[in-house]
């Protein structure tokens, strides 16, 4: 064989290379956006909190910075702000509910409390006001065991036994009220939890009728503020206690075949609060068991901050619902991102975001090497700027927006 049949075939491949190199747009910097005209007035502002005006980007996710009557909230992206502004609206009915005559009765009926507040919820070093939004971590175990060994005090022996159950149903009358509101149970909201622990423990031992007094808001609003929609979070974590939902996990986990260092990493990796674990482990049910299965176990044992699981999390759930459409054959990776493998040799990679930039962090996924004879695809669930969805395609991937 000639040297120039040789040289030939790999001038064509350098000249492709060059000319998509000189396709790419340069880099962008991510917009700002004005409140006023990017959401719904009802979630602008209310008797408890303020939106303010400026919100920048990151080339993925909107910031928004809310005044509350709590101090000051930053929320990374329209997710985690409906959610946020949901538990607010959750704080003030709690709070109407707890003022009304026949709660006042109720309430004297019954003891204080227990102390224990939600197990496992994770610490959001994002948030400017550490009263707020506090690190209540605390397994169920210790939970149970504080309020037991509160009780015992004040009860003579015969007692004990009973004070601990009623405690453990009080836990689900707890969950039965979070799922009244839509709000996450696992919030790391501490005065949240509070209202939500005083309310509940007084449905729960009161003989009276009682109700939680809820704000009307439009049902599409309230709907987008859901826990359930905001998070993904699957509707068992409103019937099952966080020990019940443990030992779910556990075996969930079991029967995937995972290892068990691997299975302690997840269980134990205080930033996926309980919430977020089980929803992510329950989509990855949903999802073939072929492929890269124990590597995305791997990325979740690694997060490093709530934000990363909750993130993952969405990734997962939104995933595990592509899967219907377009079933998956296999699952893998393309630079930390759970991503599927169809039978006729298409990847998707799911982004939930509010507005994708061409920026140096999206330039770099972009140009991840990709496997030989696979049609890359990115499902973006937001919005993209024209500059980011040309870079994209000049980069080898086939847009798709929702």
């Amino acid at each position: 064989m000639k040297l120039s049949q040789l040289v030939a075939p790999l001038a064509l491949g350098l000249a492709s290379i060059v000319s998509a190199q000189s396709r790419m747009p340069e880099v962008e910097q991510p917009p700002s956006f004005r409140a006023s005209e990017i959401l719904p007035p009802e979630l602008i502002k209310s008797s408890l909190h303020r939106i303010r005006e400026h919100c920048p980007s990151d080339g993925f996710m909107i910031h928004f910075q809310i005044d509350t009557n709590f101090g000051e909230i930053k929320c990374h992206g329209m997710n985690q702000l409906a959610e946020t502004i949901n538990e607010l609206r959750a704080i003030k009915s709690l709070a109407t509910t707890s003022h009304s005559d026949s709660f006042a009765q109720a309430m004297a009926q019954v003891s204080s409390p227990p102390e224990a507040n939600t197990p496992n919820a994770p610490s959001l070093p994002r948030l400017s006001v550490s009263h707020f939004f506090q690190n209540t971590a605390a397994s169920s175990s210790k939970n149970q065991a504080t309020t037991s060994a509160d009780n015992s005090k004040k009860s003579t022996a015969p007692n004990k036994k009973a004070s601990k159950a009623k405690a453990g149903d009080w836990i689900k009358t707890k969950l039965r009220c979070a799922k009244t509101l839509g709000i996450n149970p696992y919030t790391s909201n501490s005065v949240l939890q509070r209202q939500l622990d005083k309310v509940s423990w007084v449905f729960h031992n009161s003989n009276e009728k009682l109700e939680i007094k809820q704000r009307e808001i439009p049902s599409n609003i309230a709907s987008l503020m859901d826990a359930r929609h905001t998070t993904g979070l699957p509707n068992d974590i409103y019937t099952k206690t966080p020990s019940e939902l443990l030992i779910a996990d556990r075996n969930s986990l079991l029967k995937m075949g995972a290892p068990e260092p691997l299975i302690d990493g997840v269980l134990l990796n205080i930033d996926l609060s309980t919430s977020l674990r089980h929803s992510l482990i329950e989509a990855l049910k949903k999802l073939p068991a072929a492929g890269d299965r124990f590597n995305i176990l791997g990325i979740a044992a690694d997060c490093t901050s709530h934000e990363q699981a909750r993130y993952l999390n969405q990734v997962m759930v939104k995933l595990a619902a592509q899967h219907k459409l377009t079933p998956y054959q296999s699952l893998t990776i393309v630079a930390k991102m759970p991503a599927g493998i169809t039978a006729d040799g298409h990847l998707d990679v799911v982004a939930p975001v509010d507005y994708i930039s061409w920026t140096p962090r999206l330039i770099e996924f972009a140009r991840t090497p990709k496997q030989p004879g696979i049609n890359y695809r990115a499902r973006i669930f937001g919005q993209i700027s024209p500059t980011a969805k040309a870079g994209f395609q000049a980069s080898g991937w086939t847009v798709i927006t929702k």
